[in-house]
């Protein structure tokens, strides 16, 4: 029963160590880190959606069109709650930082489709996955306005800023909901096949790469990063343990149950997000990029072993 569990985590940690070791290597980050980030994230990663969302839509809509727009509410519920709680824990000093708003980013900005979806694919009912893209879909348009407003300073920036993937999941529900997919040339079906098959796994490579960037000078221990992986990592989703027993969900198949359940879980353990770092350089100062890049990777190094506890969790009281 836990067999899938291990072997999820064990191929997403290993994926990503081998991209930080990869690009750790001078050379590789100097000269072949930008462009393969640039294919990964900005090609491949939205035909995965231009593939992926037509293959179960009719199915996930026919199971329940309503997980659709309840996934997509949630991510804003979700994240809303993650800002306020974060909040009052900086003012209140348990998480007191000279930096509030990266603390608070790394709090509530979490990775809320590279590290999920391939544990939902593995482990849970497709439907499921493509309840989790309307999830994806929201945290992409929540990432590209409030979390550019959270990190930059000045006047807040609230204009949304459209990008590959989000352009690709938006393309991909048009393709499912209007079944339009039967239009695309036959010449770029094994390109949309090869990604659908390949760009999460690459994505993950592309997640070791980034935190192989963090220069090891700028890794300073603060006491902060211990408190928010003890409230953020451990104590925030044994909290959605609870909630996730108590959904009203015994009308659904037992699979679909486990599948909802599994999904709010990890959403509420996964880390911080790397893109976190690209919204810091971009609109941040270069003191934000070292913080928020600590902060990544201490938290990345302790979900190592605080996500598959709650998996473990979530499987022996919902499976």
């Amino acid at each position: 029963m836990y067999q899938p569990i291990f072997e999820a985590i064990l191929k997403l940690a290993g994926l990503a160590l081998l991209g930080f070791a990869i690009f750790r290597i001078p050379v590789m980050g100097r000269r072949v880190l930008k462009p393969a980030i640039f294919t990964v994230m900005n090609i491949l990663f939205p035909l995965y959606f231009l593939h992926r969302l037509p293959l179960g839509w009719e199915e996930a809509v026919a199971l329940g069109s309503q997980w659709l727009f309840i996934y997509f509410i949630a991510c804003f519920i979700m994240i809303g709650t993650q800002v306020i709680v974060a909040r009052v824990l900086v003012r209140r000093r348990p998480l007191y930082s000279h930096q509030p708003n990266s603390m608070i980013a790394l709090f509530s900005i979490h990775n809320a489709g590279f590290i999920p979806l391939p544990i939902i694919e593995a482990l849970a009912p497709p439907e499921i996955s493509i309840y989790m893209f309307m999830f994806v879909l929201a945290f992409n348009i929540i990432l590209w306005t409030a979390a550019i407003s959270l990190v930059s300073e000045g006047p807040a920036r609230f204009t949304l800023k459209l990008n590959p993937p989000l352009i690709g999941l938006i393309g991909g529900i048009i393709l499912a909901n209007f079944n339009l997919s039967v239009y695309i040339p036959h010449f770029l079906r094994p390109l949309l096949e090869f990604s659908g098959e390949y760009a999460l796994d690459l994505m993950l490579v592309m997640l070791g790469a980034v935190l192989a960037t963090i220069p090891r000078k700028d890794l300073k221990y603060r006491p902060e990063f211990g408190r928010l992986v003890v409230l953020r990592f451990v104590l925030y989703p044994a909290v959605f343990v609870g909630i996730a027993a108590l959904l009203p969900l015994n009308a659904l198949s037992p699979s679909m149950q486990w599948g909802i359940r599994l999904s709010l879980i990890l959403q509420a353990a996964v880390p911080p997000a790397t893109n976190l770092l690209l919204v810091a350089k971009v609109y941040g100062t270069e003191k934000q990029v070292h913080y928020i890049g600590t902060g990544i990777l201490i938290t990345y190094l302790s979900a190592v072993i605080t996500l598959p506890i709650f998996l473990v969790l979530a499987t022996f009281l919902f499976r």
